[in-house]
């Protein structure tokens, strides 16, 4: 277990989750990202040029707009631009990927990828990630696993998705650790794809566009 100081901030809540957790998270990063750039407040990460939305839905329970302005994010009932990532999942897969994210500002997001870190929402990410116009169903396979829908693109989502990825915990957890790069988990056939594979891998190569 980590000393009480390095354990993962959890909510165990999807609205305190995603209307204050994963809210002040994200600007605390933004806010860390300008100081580590200087006294003049530099963005050396790009982060204050992101306007753009993300819908969260947890069946049950709620519906969230994560609105973000010049890199600041905050909650809305109305997005005030068409979400580019939509996500959406039932209280159960909630839990299992709020333990995968931990206390990373976008770790929420970045577990959804296979990152081992937090997927970094950069202007240009978000415009790669917007351009792939799909639908996919993720599930993680095995002990605190999960599955859920992610739409990518301004477009309704679908009733199905274009394809289904499907990883094992165990793989999950050495891209996770840094230990298995993304893009050789895909070509080495340690990920599961059904149905449009290349847009699998055109959100790969989204997920894995230069921060």
């Amino acid at each position: 277990p980590l000393p009480a100081s390095q354990e993962p901030e959890v909510s165990g809540d999807p609205v305190r989750f995603f209307t204050q957790h994963l809210r002040d998270k994200f600007n605390r990063a933004l806010e860390a990202e300008r100081a580590r750039g200087g006294s003049g407040g530099r963005d050396p990460a790009g982060l204050a040029g992101v306007d753009a939305t993300i819908e969260a839905r947890v069946e049950g329970v709620g519906r969230w707009y994560l609105d973000i302005e010049a890199g600041r994010m905050s909650v809305r009932e109305d997005p005030r631009h068409a979400p580019f990532l939509t996500l959406a999942h039932d209280a159960e897969a909630f839990a299992a990927l709020e333990r995968a994210a931990g206390a990373s500002a976008m770790g929420f997001v970045g577990a959804v990828a296979g990152l081992g870190g937090e997927l970094r929402l950069t202007r240009e990410r978000v415009d790669a990630l917007r351009a792939v116009d799909g639908c996919v169903d993720v599930t993680l396979r095995g002990e605190g696993g999960f599955s859920l829908r992610a739409h990518f693109g301004a477009s309704p989502m679908p009733e199905a998705p274009d394809c289904r990825i499907a990883i094992d915990a165990e793989v999950a957890e050495q891209l996770r650790a840094g230990a298995l790069e993304v893009e050789d988990a895909f070509l080495s056939g340690r990920v599961d794809i059904e149905g449009d594979v290349q847009k699998a891998m055109q959100l790969a190569l989204a997920v894995l566009s230069a921060d």
